[in-house]
């Protein structure tokens, strides 16, 4: 599959009537395309945005005023990235490290290291040798 064939996935499977931005819309594929048990690749984004400016004339609301940002953390930890990302997950979707590193652009090594944290920890739980998924 490639990166335009999710696109198409998206643009088919994700209505865009109703929603007010792209980031909107993004985050609803991203969340339909992580039920049907894959990750979004981050290159597939650029084919989104055409897909979105088709129908829209901008990628933000220009109705709504942006929002002040949230003042930045001082520094999330790799861990805490990991676990923000992870925590999205459906409750029975079951991943490798390797899938989670390539999701989170994070080096494989420190997901499996992370990963096994969280298992000691009870927030995953190891479903097989380098198979994961939420604790229930």
């Amino acid at each position: 599959m490639t990166y335009q064939d999710i696109a198409n996935w998206c643009e088919r499977n994700v209505p865009m009537a109703g929603l007010t931005n792209y980031q909107e819309w993004k985050s609803l594929c991203e969340q339909e395309f992580l039920n049907a048990g894959h990750f979004m690749p981050e290159e597939v984004y650029p084919f989104l945005e055409k897909k979105w400016l088709k129908t829209h004339d901008s990628l933000i609301d220009k109705e709504k005023p942006i929002p002040e940002p949230e003042p930045i953390p001082k520094q999330i930890g790799k861990e805490e990235k990991l676990f923000r990302r992870i925590s999205l997950f459906p409750e029975d979707l079951e991943f490798t490290p390797k899938q989670v590193a390539s999701f989170t652009g994070t080096n494989k090594n420190t997901t499996r290291r992370v990963l096994q944290e969280l298992v000691a920890e009870g927030i995953l739980q190891r479903i097989a040798k380098g198979r994961y998924r939420l604790a229930p």
